[in-house]
């Protein structure tokens, strides 16, 4: 689990990015976040039924990067998102 973590932050530094995922600004979000279409229609779906607010969408979005750089992806997936959306609380 330990070289998972590294090699996800090492992803991350090779990227650019100055922070964490997690304390990401909007500007980083928009830089290193980029959903294609399929990733961005399950989040406006799950948004919608589920009542997601702005913030709540953005902590999913922060998400599914951090566990796509944990599986050494380039792109966030729709499976991160998914699998994101799984870790809300009901």
């Amino acid at each position: 689990m330990y070289e998972m973590v590294l090699a996800g932050f090492e992803n991350q530094k090779k990227r650019g990015q100055h922070s964490f995922n997690a304390h990401m600004s909007t500007s980083e979000m928009e830089r290193f976040c980029v959903l294609d279409q399929k990733s961005q229609a399950i989040l406006n779906t799950a948004s919608s039924r589920f009542g997601l607010s702005h913030r709540a969408i953005a902590k999913t979005i922060l998400i599914a990067r951090t566990i796509a750089d944990l599986m050494k992806k380039e792109a966030i997936e729709q499976s991160d998102i998914l699998e994101a959306l799984s870790f809300r609380r009901s």
